[in-house]
């Protein structure tokens, strides 16, 4: 590992620190709400990964835009989970889509139709597999566990506000680290090469 990534590592940890010192039993609630603090900068980081995202599709080997497209919609489709529709001037359909089974169905039907796409794309594979093997794709791994242990303590594994306060931070640490992953995969295909 480099300089880079032990000094992300630690501003995470630090940052977790600093939110759990700077809460109290009053402001937990404000932090932790749905919708709340922490949620809405989860939605920036989704926005901005997306962004970067899209950006890899420009003037990249075809496999980087495979890639970047899934993961770009990927990132739409997290994004689509976290805002809070009611509260926009948005069509009643759109609305519709916040309670829990149909938000669920929506999620899984989105998710599926980008593996549809990686399966149609499926002859890029070598060149994933070259891309998320590089040095620095460890980024999107820690992304990935880390959402895990945040749908792990969403179903209930850790109640009370506490509970929810870990979530929030978790899946704000995992979209952390996707943003980082985004930035550095949307600079080019050849930062594996330097990052060895």
């Amino acid at each position: 590992m480099r300089t880079f990534d032990f000094a992300l590592i630690f501003v995470v940890i630090a940052g977790n620190i600093l939110i759990w010192l700077s809460t109290d039993a009053d402001n937990v609630k404000l932090l932790t709400r749905e919708h709340g603090i922490l949620e809405n900068a989860q939605t920036v980081l989704l926005i901005l990964s997306s962004i970067a995202f899209l950006f890899g599709i420009a003037g990249r080997e075809a496999a980087v835009k495979s890639l970047s497209i899934a993961f770009a919609a990927l990132c739409f489709v997290m994004l689509f989970r976290e805002i809070d529709w009611r509260r926009l001037n948005v069509p009643d359909w759109l609305v519709w889509t916040e309670s829990a089974p149909q938000r669920d169905l929506l999620f899984i039907g989105l998710v599926l139709a980008i593996a549809a796409y990686l399966y149609w794309q499926r002859s890029m594979m070598p060149g994933w597999i070259r891309h998320l093997s590089w040095p620095r794709a460890w980024t999107i791994y820690a992304c990935g566990a880390l959402l895990m242990v945040s749908f792990v303590m969403d179903v209930g594994f850790v109640g009370g506000e506490q509970g929810r306060r870990w979530e929030e931070m978790v899946e704000l640490d995992a979209y952390i680290f996707l943003l980082v992953f985004a930035l550095q995969y949307a600079v080019g295909a050849d930062w594996a090469r330097r990052s060895s």
